[in-house]
């Protein structure tokens, strides 16, 4: 296949190989430079498009750790739903000193600061990071009926707390008012 134009992208450091049947493939501008593609060249489809892929992967995957930290596992697995037949290993490898799950225990904890520690442990393991959390739920189910009066035994259940720790935590409560 011959290379018809060599079209700028708006996106930093890409450029857009066209060929002549009107396709295109999204290449790294490095890798156009090191594997010499120019206007005109007789190119093998295949080769680039692996290139092409491992220049898609490697971003999505730099994005989505920029949105919210991530894990090996779940990282792992939004590849493989995005690039189906994309061996991801290699740049796992590359881009595994971003990271950390320490700070995705403390993004989960964030943002489920209303859960239960089972539930929160529940998803981390899920993420493939094993969490035994040192929290009291009573502390959390005080503070949600603290802010919400009305609320309710089954909503507590729902978010993941325990039967006896939200009743004991209702007895107590019925003792003071």
């Amino acid at each position: 296949m011959k290379i018809q134009r060599l079209r700028p992208s708006r996106i930093k450091n890409r450029l857009n190989v066209v060929f002549e049947d009107g396709s295109y493939l999204p290449m790294f501008i490095d890798d156009v430079v090191k594997n010499s593609l120019k206007i005109g060249n007789d190119v093998n489809f295949d080769d680039l498009l692996k290139l092409s892929i491992n220049y898609q992967a490697r971003e999505y995957a730099l994005r989505q750790i920029a949105i919210s930290p991530k894990t090996e596992t779940i990282l792992r697995q939004k590849l493989r739903k995005k690039f189906r037949d994309y061996n991801s290993d290699e740049l796992i490898t590359a881009i595994s000193p971003y990271l950390d799950d320490k700070k995705y225990i403390d993004y989960i904890q964030r943002k489920f600061k209303n859960k239960s520690n089972r539930e929160i442990s529940y998803r981390l393991k899920m993420a493939g990071v094993s969490y035994q959390s040192h929290q009291d739920d009573r502390e959390k189910i005080r503070a949600l009926r603290r802010k919400k009066k009305n609320i309710s035994i089954s909503s507590l259940v729902q978010r993941g707390f325990a039967y006896a720790d939200i009743k004991s935590v209702f007895d107590k409560s019925i003792d003071f008012e």
